[in-house]
This record gives C-alpha cells, structure tokens and sequence, in this order.
C-alpha cells in the first residue's frame, strides 16, 4: 500500500472562492492531518489483514505529494508549509512504519530512487505522482529501495523496505459529501465523510467496508456482470446490494484483526443513518440504516463467537 496526497487537493480546487477567504496555512494543515489519518488507518487495516488478501503489494508508510497538486491559490502557501519543490516530497509518515524506521520525515524532497531521478513536476493534476508511487511500489517488490533525499538543504541518502499488505492506496477526495467508494486498486473518502466521522475507530469502520470491497473484488464481480451503478432498482440494484451486505460483514472481520473497537461500527451507521439517511442509505442499493445497524450488530457476535 502506498498512499498519496491526493487529499491535499480537496476543498481547494472545488471552492477556491470560499478557500481564499480562509487562513491558507491553517487550511492546509488541518488538510495534511486529515491525510495523514485516512492513510494511517488504511495502513494499519491493509498490513494487519493481508493474510485475507489474495492481491498484495509493499506498505512502506510513506507518504507523497507534488507541488503541481496545488491551485494557484495555495501553491505558494504549500510550498513554504511543505518545503515543496519540483521534486517529490514526504507529506508524512505513519509511525513504526518502515518509512518511520528508516528516518524519513515530513518535508523530506525525494530525489532520487535506486540512483534513479525522480520526474519533476510538469502540468497540473496526479500523472506525474501516480507514476511516481507505481515506481516506488514496483520497486520495492524487489527488495529494499534506496531513497536520496533533501532535507533542509542537506542531502541525505537512507534505505527503505517494504512490509506486506492488501494492494489498495487511500485517499481523500476532493467532495464535502458523504460517500466512500473502491474502485479495486484506491480506496476513496469524501472530506466531509471524514469530517463526521469521530477518531480513527469510525474512519477505520468507513475504510473497512471499502477495503472489503477490494479484497472480495466486487468491482470486477459488478463490471463483468455490467452492472450499471447508477440502478436504485431492478436487477442491477439488487447486485449491488449484495455487495454491500457482503463488505458490510466482512468489515467487521477486518476491524477485529487490525484491534478496532468493533462497537464502533453499528454506532457510526446508525448517527450516520439518522443524520444522512436520506440519502445513500435510503435507496435499493443498500440496506435501510436500521437493518444495517442490526445485520452489523449480529456479525460482531457471530466474530466474538468463533473463527
């Protein structure tokens, strides 16, 4: 798993207008740290089930963006906050990572990886970071990676391993919605989802029942089976509603091995159904917010009871 900031993206683009109005560096910070929460539970939810996964790659814990992700607005902000560049650079770290270990920190520019140059930055949008985090995770199936870095005008060089995980990368998408999706390779989250969920055990309950979605392949299952995902009826909806039903459970496995409190889950979707109901909970593609809550509740039992 490697993550991206992605997420630093987010209001910045979508409401530049109401963006400006606001102090950019608090802004930009409190983005980063809701960045750095969604990558620290999708790391620790990918590494502590990758016995359940079939598809894997390296989590190193690092975490990367570049300076072109930015709107003119904050670019110039960003780059002093970040110490952000044309080179890549380190939004942060999860900690006892193997990024953590290997001393890397917030700020860090990576230069080179493997004596290999790193792209600079180029036009707007992800191109020039995506190729950048397949490099990086390609490079570490083979083995541990050597990273030359710039840390406040000192040149430093460290070497970085990765451990086994799901194959899955998290983000925060540029929305102030309340949805969540998984596409099989990304795990995506709206900042207002986050923004309403409290602490990391109800992030972890958002993240879980996407990243099961992934694992058990429910996107592919839907594609071959050309599934629009736009149907609220008919025979469409219905197999997509046993998709849900299905993450909905094996969330639950998910959270019970990486040691998330389980309760926190019918918690989140009933506050979750009373608040938003209205919307994703309300249509053929997935459960009334009740039935949920309770086919959740009976799967923390039927977890707390045996294998």
């Amino acid at each position: 798993m490697k993550c991206s900031s992605l997420g630093l993206l987010l209001l910045l683009s979508a409401h530049p207008a109401a963006a400006a109005k606001t102090d950019a560096r608090a802004t930009l910070t409190a983005l980063q740290a809701m960045d750095m929460a969604l990558s620290r539970v999708g790391y620790r939810l990918a590494t502590a089930n990758v016995g359940m996964c079939d598809r894997r790659q390296p989590a190193s814990g690092l975490l990367l963006q570049g300076i072109e992700q930015y709107g003119a607005d904050f670019r110039a902000s960003a780059a002093v906050l970040f110490a952000l560049g044309a080179a890549p650079g380190v939004t942060g770290v999860i900690a006892g990572s193997p990024a953590d270990r290997a001393g890397i920190r917030a700020n860090d520019s990576v230069k080179a990886l493997n004596g290999a140059a790193l792209p600079l930055a180029a036009g707007p949008g992800f191109d020039r970071m995506a190729a950048v985090l397949d490099r990086l995770e390609t490079a570490l199936v083979a083995g541990p990676v050597h990273l030359d870095l710039e840390r406040a005008g000192q040149n430093l060089s460290v070497t970085l391993q990765g451990v086994p995980a799901c194959a899955s990368r998290f983000q925060v998408k540029s929305s102030p919605g309340f949805s969540a999706g998984a596409n099989g390779r990304y795990v995506e989250v709206d900042a207002g989802l986050l923004a309403f969920a409290d602490g990391d055990d109800e992030i972890a309950v958002i993240v879980a029942h996407e990243l099961a979605h992934n694992i058990l392949k429910h996107p592919e299952t839907l594609n071959a089976q050309g599934v629009s995902r736009k149907a609220i009826l008919g025979k469409d909806a219905r197999r997509i509603r046993e998709t849900e039903v299905e993450a909905d459970r094996f969330s639950i496995r998910l959270l019970a091995s990486a040691g998330y409190r389980l309760e926190a889950a019918p918690l989140f979707w009933a506050r979750f159904g009373k608040a938003h109901g209205h919307g994703i909970l309300s249509d053929s593609t997935h459960l009334r917010w009740k039935k949920r809550v309770a086919l959740i509740e009976a799967e923390i039992a039927a977890v707390r009871a045996g294998p």
